[in-house]
């Protein structure tokens, strides 16, 4: 069993170039990140109903504790 110590986002725009086909390509239903996402990311999204959660920088330790199950 796996136990998550921090759990922090990457700057969400880094993703935007391959986001999209990750999205359609494992059916991912929620991605978690900080500073927005591009106008394909947003596609995608919409299209394949998936949900960009805006998480706060610096609230590692914090969303770490969150996460029940690795």
């Amino acid at each position: 069993k796996y136990k998550a110590m921090a759990a922090g986002p990457t700057t969400s725009i880094r993703e935007e170039p391959y986001q999209a086909e990750i999205i359609k390509n494992f059916n991912i239903r929620g991605v978690i990140g900080k500073g927005g996402m591009g106008a394909k990311t947003l596609d995608a999204c919409q299209k394949y109903g998936c949900v960009y959660f805006h998480a706060i920088g610096g609230a590692a330790q914090i969303y770490a504790q969150c996460i029940e199950e690795v």
